[in-house]
């Protein structure tokens, strides 16, 4: 992409969502492939947006969480009200049936809680 201005990517295997403002988009590991590395390990990671006129073309890493399991589907809200820091939830469906929930502020993204979780019988 040499000479292409303005262009950012991330060379990742996922599933992908926006956030309702635009300003940034999150990325779990997708279910059933690997990585360049051989990797084995699944994050949700959230990618900025914003500022394209800066050199790289790279997008910029804002913030990461570990996954218990691959994503299958991905799922954003808006802002929570009267949470300043607040990007707003992530909701992830993981390859093992079970729903997690996380919270991207600022630089951070951590696990809330898990939501559901698929059994047998």
């Amino acid at each position: 992409m040499a000479g292409c201005h303005g262009f950012r990517h991330v060379e990742r295997s996922a599933v992908v969502v926006f956030a309702p403002d635009g300003k940034s988009l999150a990325a779990g590991t997708i279910a059933g492939t690997i990585d360049p590395n051989f990797s084995t390990q699944s994050t949700l990671e959230v990618f900025g947006l914003g500022d394209f006129s800066a050199p790289g073309d790279r997008l910029p890493l804002l913030g990461s969480a570990p996954a218990p399991e691959r994503f299958d589907s991905i799922a954003r809200g808006p802002r929570l009200p009267n949470t300043p820091l607040s990007h707003g939830p992530i909701a992830g469906g993981l390859a093992d049936g079970s729903v997690y929930l996380w919270e991207h502020q600022q630089h951070f993204v951590y696990q809330l809680f898990l939501l559901l979780r698929s059994g047998a019988g």
